[in-house]
């Protein structure tokens, strides 16, 4: 059985066409449009990956991360972040553990399947973490 994931996307028709494109692939998704939704969403859904758009309304993606770190549960959680940051140097600042791809919007469906079928398959017995 493929992966639970939760999508964390504040734009609705967008976290749809993610749903709808993983869903057809044999993951099992739920979806979160808000900061406080995503972090009851990790409660009670126990995701194995999480995809987070930084533009996430309320506490944003990054105050989520934030959460996700402190948290014993949920520091491990893969993670795939999308933002619309042209930045290089803004995204390689966040993609630290437990964040594994960083995914600049726009993007193509099949690089999300990557990054999905990637963290599915990753294991942290290959990072050491401090």
């Amino acid at each position: 059985m493929k992966a639970t994931v939760l999508i964390a996307v504040a734009d609705e028709p967008e976290a749809m066409s993610f749903q709808h494109f993983l869903v057809e692939r044999g993951y099992r998704v739920a979806t979160a449009q808000d900061g406080p939704d995503c972090l009851s969403k990790l409660r009670t859904h126990s995701p194995d990956i999480l995809i987070l758009d930084l533009e996430l309304r309320w506490e944003g993606g990054e105050g989520v991360l934030a959460r996700i770190r402190q948290n014993l549960a949920t520091r491990l959680l893969p993670i795939i972040l999308l933002t619309g940051s042209s930045s290089r140097a803004a995204a390689a600042e966040l993609a630290v553990p437990p964040v594994i791809r960083c995914l600049r919007k726009p993007f193509h469906l099949t690089a999300l399947l990557r990054s999905v079928s990637a963290a599915n398959a990753w294991s942290w017995d290959r990072v050491e973490l401090n």
